[in-house]
């Protein structure tokens, strides 16, 4: 078995600094379509397919890839975030990532975000190692999970042909009974 180097602390900043500066807000249909497509853009880089899907009340992102092997996982992501409420509560600015104390900072970091930026700087990583992935991947990533997903179903029931897949993994930003940000797998 191959153990993968994980991505640089820099490559990760540096995807979530960019996912951060966009502002994603639920229920605001120009900010959605505009981090839709910068979300797009990133994924385009590492070499994906990717489809916009109009959706309501927001964009999802469909994406693949083929790798070495035939299996595919699939990674479903969200790039909303709640409103920020009033920003006096903020000790930096919401929309720009901050570092304080070996810990960083921004809206949607400790939710759908900061899980989508690691999954693409790892994938990032992998690609500019190995020049390809060890198996197929596809991103679902959509815009409307904090109001509900209304549009998700009818977008992955259209899509259905681009979502065939062997294992699916949801990023979607919980929280322990002491705050601490977690990833549950099964």
């Amino acid at each position: 078995m191959t153990i993968h180097a994980p991505p640089s602390t820099e490559q990760l900043v540096r995807v979530l600094r960019h996912l951060c500066r966009q502002p994603s807000t639920t229920g605001q249909p120009d900010e959605l379509r505009t981090t839709a497509e910068h979300i797009a853009f990133l994924v385009r880089l590492l070499g994906m397919q990717v489809r916009i899907v109009s959706s309501a009340p927001a964009p999802v992102i469909i994406a693949h890839r083929v790798g070495r092997r035939p299996q595919t996982l699939l990674l479903y992501h969200y790039y909303d975030t709640p409103p920020t409420g009033p920003w006096r509560y903020w000790l930096s600015e919401p929309f720009e990532l901050a570092e304080r104390d070996g810990q960083v900072f921004g809206r949607g970091v400790a939710g759908g975000k900061g899980a989508l930026a690691a999954h693409l700087a790892a994938l990032q990583a992998v690609v500019q190692r190995e020049g390809n992935l060890p198996c197929g991947v596809i991103l679902v990533i959509e815009g409307a999970a904090n109001s509900g997903s209304p549009g998700l179903a009818e977008a992955l029931r259209s899509h259905a042909d681009l979502l065939q897949c062997d294992a699916v993994l949801a990023s979607i930003g919980d929280r322990d009974a002491n705050g601490t940000p977690i990833c549950v797998s099964g």
